[in-house]
């Protein structure tokens, strides 16, 4: 069961850095306009959100990810 955490957690962590990723370089490239002159989507939202969004849920893939340690180390399987 402890290497089942870990590794979920290492699946949120890894999936939700590349989502947060997408999100803000999306945001970037349509604020310094290259993406489009008028983007739908305000970029700034797309960076802010992206941030926002992706520290908590990084949070719960590091929070896996120790609940998993710590099932190993004292014995739960």
């Amino acid at each position: 069961m402890s290497k089942i955490m870990i590794f979920a957690g290492i699946a949120v962590m890894a999936l939700t850095g590349l989502a947060t990723l997408g999100a803000v370089a999306t945001g970037a490239v349509q604020w310094v306009g290259l993406a489009a002159p008028h983007p739908m989507v305000p970029p700034q939202s797309l960076v802010v959100g992206g941030l926002f969004l992706g520290i908590p849920l990084v949070a719960v893939g590091w929070g896996l990810i120790w609940l998993g340690g710590w099932m190993k180390t004292h014995g739960a399987r």
